[in-house]
């Protein structure tokens, strides 16, 4: 995504200043409950969780999450840590607020960062350029200038981009329309978002402390025909975590109405089947493919993982019971990895102890290793399909007839769809093989086959 700026605001001065309200409304805060709902703890304790959020229901704002800071300060904090993934960058739920408040500049896909001296950072090691927003401590708002507004339209964000990000954006939705998913950011919505990015009611409904799953009517109207395979936990990240990219075609009720992603099942075949059907696809004119365009699928792919099967979901491995002065919680740093959370390790042992792994730097070597092997195998069926684009892109420029290379152009399709799955988004190309290790590996060698039988077609 690309957009020119005149007035930037460095994503650390966002970060330092919403650290510093996350540490001022933790201090002097009542003794927390021992937060278990969310990962099936014991009964008393999660009563009592749902018992002090109830206290507090005639305070209660609408899911405003500076007042759940308070409530749960050991929670917020832990939501507050800004994970550094392997591209050297901050990407994070934490984060969201610097990259959709103060939109980040992209150039495709990729993070555009700046030196202090204003010129590009090409290394990595420079900071968020945003643009406009600033945040008023006196009301506790983003806001930005009328001067700088035409600026942030000229991103290629829009306001359906929220849909996955803020239970605010439901309020925004049932006022102005399903029209405003493919709109330009304004100052009124904005101004309705009121800072509540990745808040405590995303996941779990009106009031914290309750048990999480899905709110957002974007991913239960879209996914409404599979949603009752997920559980509760699966639901609540998969409402981001998915390979539902249709914001973009919804330009009304009616449209909006009829997409249903899951009508066919959860799996890839099924995902491509029906994104075709609803023509959620980009065209590549070159080898005249339809290419489907999935987010980021992983709620898909780990769904249908030998650790689903044994009641393993995204919350056992990325959000573990943390203890801190004798209280435990649930930690919410939930973008962080596994890799780098003993407890989450520890949680990881209970299982993999019976493999040989008896420690936690043990496990973090084997996924490691995991990781590195799928890296170099995605990586040899992608070199296979970019040869069978090659010969595609030579065969559509000499004429061959549309009938001719049909079946060649529906195989690339299903390739290129499969790579896409097990990468899920922007992720390093074998990071996610932990999530599914055999569909990995399966849809891996089932794209070089493709490829292969493409080359072969065309020579």
């Amino acid at each position: 995504m690309k957009g020119k700026q005149k007035k930037t605001l460095l994503g650390a001065s966002v970060v330092a200043l919403c650290v510093s309200i996350a540490i001022g409304t933790a201090v002097g805060c009542a003794p927390q409950p021992t937060q278990t709902a969310s990962t099936g703890g014991d009964k008393p304790a999660a009563e009592a969780a749902a018992s002090e959020a109830a206290t507090d229901a005639d305070n209660y704002d609408g899911g405003n999450l500076d007042k759940w800071a308070e409530q749960f300060p050991l929670q917020y904090n832990s939501y507050h840590q800004s994970p550094v993934k392997a591209d050297g960058k901050h990407h994070g739920h934490y984060d969201l607020k610097a990259k959709l408040f103060a939109p980040v500049v992209r150039d495709g896909s990729a993070l555009i960062t700046t030196n202090e001296d204003g010129t590009t950072d090409t290394n990595g090691d420079g900071m968020y350029q945003i643009s406009g927003f600033e945040y008023d401590e006196s009301i506790g708002k983003w806001v930005i200038d009328e001067s700088e507004l035409g600026q942030v339209k000229a991103q290629t964000f829009k306001m359906g981009c929220y849909s996955c990000k803020s239970g605010t954006f439901d309020q925004v939705l049932e006022q102005r329309s399903p029209s405003i998913f493919t709109q330009e950011v304004d100052q009124e919505f904005m101004d309705s978002m009121n800072g509540q990015i990745w808040a405590c009611n995303i996941c779990h409904g009106d009031m914290p402390g309750t048990k999480p799953t899905s709110t957002f009517t974007y991913f239960n109207t879209v996914g409404r025909d599979g949603l009752d395979e997920f559980s509760d936990n699966e639901k609540a990240c998969g409402q981001c975590h998915n390979s539902l990219d249709y914001r973009h075609a919804i330009t009304d009720d009616e449209v909006f109405q009829k997409f249903s992603a899951y009508k066919y099942g959860t799996d890839v075949d099924s995902l491509i089947k029906a994104v075709n059907e609803d023509d959620i696809t980009t065209l590549d004119e070159e080898i005249g493919v339809k290419l489907v365009c999935f987010d980021h699928d992983e709620i898909e792919f780990a769904h249908t993982s030998p650790m689903a099967e044994l009641g393993v979901d995204c919350v056992t491995c990325h959000m573990p019971q943390s203890t801190e002065g004798g209280t435990t919680y649930t930690n919410h740093h939930a973008s962080g990895s596994p890799l780098e959370n003993e407890d989450s390790l520890n949680k990881c042992l209970e299982c993999h102890k019976s493999q040989g792994i008896n420690s936690t730097d043990e496990m973090v070597k084997m996924v490691r290793a995991k990781q590195a092997d799928a890296t170099a195998t995605y990586e040899a069926a992608k070199a296979k399909l970019d040869a069978a684009h090659d010969a595609l892109a030579k065969a559509t420029a000499a004429g061959k007839s549309d009938a001719e290379l049909e079946q060649v152009r529906a195989d690339y399709q299903t390739a290129d769809g499969y790579l896409q799955h097990i990468r899920g988004g922007n992720n390093g190309a074998g990071t996610k093989v932990v999530h599914n290790v055999p569909q990995f590996y399966d849809l891996a060698a089932k794209a070089s086959n493709l490829a292969d039988g493409i080359v072969s077609a065309l020579a």
